[in-house]
């Protein structure tokens, strides 16, 4: 007697995976975002393992992403120029004459008010990223 047995199938997922699953990659291969997930996994890696996990640790999160803030709103401003056609060449001289400007600023602080360097440099950081955000 020969039994037909068949094969065991793997346990299908069920259809809104499948179908989230089918809208991710349509969404990767579109928008050719691909190679882009796959380096920013890398780093990732590259960065916890130098430093044997601490870098995904939250509070380093947290500051990372702190720190990312200012970044992040002239890469959206930026991003949406593109988007629109354009592109926006002009990002690093605004930010290097907002420089200038703060440096100069920082200058007058220091000669015509007398406020030592250690007390002017963190008041102004904070006064001016206040005003930035």
């Amino acid at each position: 007697m020969t039994a037909n047995l068949k094969a065991s199938s793997p346990v299908d997922a069920s259809p809104k995976a499948s179908a989230l699953l089918q809208t991710v990659r349509r969404w990767v291969r579109r928008t050719e975002i691909g190679g882009q997930i796959v380096s920013l996994i890398i780093v990732v890696a590259v960065f916890a393992i130098g430093t044997r996990g601490k870098y995904l640790e939250w509070a380093n999160l947290q500051v990372i992403l702190s720190l990312a803030g200012i970044p992040v709103i002239l890469a959206i401003g930026l991003h949406q120029a593109i988007i629109l056609g354009a592109i926006d060449l002009s990002v690093e001289g605004v930010a290097g004459l907002a420089i200038i400007f703060v440096g100069m600023l920082i200058g007058l602080v220091y000669t015509k008010l007398k406020i030592p360097s250690f007390i002017g440099t963190p008041g102004m950081s904070w006064t001016l990223y206040g005003i930035a955000v």
